[in-house]
């Protein structure tokens, strides 16, 4: 699914109170039915842009295209309320790390398959071996440790569960952040430090809807 409107190269603020509180509506009426078809817990949305915007403003009260940025997950099974990724110690041009650059565009440091990767697992990829590299082709090419696994983004004994098994109470809201959405803590989220977008594309792995 798509969301668009995010090239905010002027007004970002008027327009982010827009989309977001939008898109928050669309959210929570989704998760809401899933619930009622207790499908909740075997479903997992993963949001993600392919580039960011600028920290600093320009001169139109707007953002312009930038590079690193972040995304989030959620899901009944996702083992929420965390912030993965490499999170920067300085925003201006010439930090230590080496990773702003003019106009706050910061330089990414996980990769698409450090989230992707515990996500196929959790559909029952095998984390080593012929399918995953069929799924993910360059995971090999990242180290280990910025792969995130499937205990690290679902918790431990977490695997996809085929709707027909699926109970609307079996989601544990006390693990939950609300994400903005206004009716409560139903909601697991992660959030990445990677590439964000200008145009949100929001894909849904969801079987059995």
């Amino acid at each position: 699914i798509d969301d668009g409107g995010y090239d905010t190269h002027s007004k970002v603020d008027d327009k982010l109170v827009e989309n977001f509180s939008r898109i928050n509506a669309a959210m929570q009426a989704f998760v809401d039915e899933l619930v009622d078809l207790g499908l909740w817990e075997s479903t997992v949305l993963v949001q993600f842009s392919e580039f960011a915007r600028t920290l600093e403003p320009n001169t139109g009260e707007g953002t312009d295209h930038a590079w690193g940025g972040h995304h989030f997950m959620f899901g009944g099974a996702a083992n929420g309320g965390k912030v993965l990724g490499r999170y920067p110690s300085d925003f201006e041009q010439g930090d230590e790390k080496g990773l702003a650059l003019s106009r706050g565009r910061m330089i990414p440091t996980t990769p698409w398959d450090g989230m992707w990767k515990g996500v196929a697992e959790w559909f029952g990829v095998p984390p080593t071996g012929p399918e995953m590299e069929k799924v993910l082709p360059m995971h090999e090419n990242f180290p280990e440790e910025i792969l995130y696994s499937e205990d690290d983004l679902f918790g431990t004994g977490s695997t996809f569960v085929s709707p027909a098994t699926t109970n609307e109470k079996s989601f544990k809201a006390s693990q939950a952040s609300t994400l903005g959405i206004n009716s409560g803590p139903q909601v697991s989220e992660i959030s990445f430090f990677t590439p964000l977008l200008a145009s949100i594309a929001t894909y849904l792995l969801a079987w059995g809807v």
